[in-house]
């Protein structure tokens, strides 16, 4: 009896696991891109103890909204998210590597300055860059053998509840990540940008949503 317990624990594990695969699959491999985005752009200052948590809750409210599909609506709204991501952090890398700071909406809606950024953007970029769709790639050949394994589909109440259960989780821990954050301010000494210390603290997902954010708001109150 108590073998057959012990083998039933890792067969529900695993029967989650081919359930949720495309879901867990984003959020494993997206958050791995944004921490080692951070990791690249400012080794010096990068503690994953710190910005981990962060872009966890950030992209796990994303992979929440993917439950408002059927599964093949899904899997493309999960990889059109992770192609969007991706091109974004090859940006935020290369723009880094020219200015030292961090891509911001601001200075792209200039058209002299995005004009300037996006030559010597081209200029600087180099093949490892595109590492970030590496996991693209391979995920095409995933997808043809997950359609191989027989799985429960999800009705659409079932969806609804994840989806409600996981989007107010993610929701509810970023925005205690971010009101957090907001008490705090890089130390002059440090010589590092309101942005760049944004994306340290809070990871790159956050930093774009607030900047989007900040960006609307000035647009409706000019």
């Amino acid at each position: 009896m108590e073998l057959h317990n012990s083998n039933a624990v890792p067969g529900k594990m695993s029967l989650q696991w081919i359930e949720h695969w495309d879901v867990l699959s984003f959020l494993i491999i997206v958050s791995a891109k944004v921490l080692y985005y951070g990791k690249q752009v400012s080794p010096d200052r990068f503690d994953i103890r710190l910005v981990q948590s962060p872009v966890i809750a950030s992209v796990l409210t994303i992979a929440a909204i993917a439950y408002l599909f059927r599964e093949k609506g899904r899997i493309k709204f999960l990889y059109i998210v992770n192609i969007i991501i991706s091109i974004v952090l090859i940006a935020d890398t290369v723009y880094f590597r020219n200015f030292m700071d961090v891509i911001s909406l601001g200075a792209l809606k200039n058209g002299f300055l995005f004009k300037n950024i996006l030559t010597n953007t081209i200029n600087v970029i180099e093949p490892f860059d595109f590492i970030y769709f590496l996991d693209l790639v391979c995920f095409i050949p995933l997808v043809k053998i997950m359609k191989t394994v027989r799985r429960k589909q999800l009705s659409f109440n079932g969806r609804l509840i994840i989806f409600s259960v996981i989007f107010c989780l993610g929701i509810t821990l970023d925005g205690k990540f971010i009101y957090k954050f907001s008490g705090t301010q890089p130390h002059p000494s440090t010589q590092i940008s309101s942005s760049l210390y944004l994306t340290n603290s809070l990871g790159s997902i956050n930093y774009h949503v607030l900047d989007i954010y900040n960006l609307i708001i000035d647009t409706v109150v000019k």
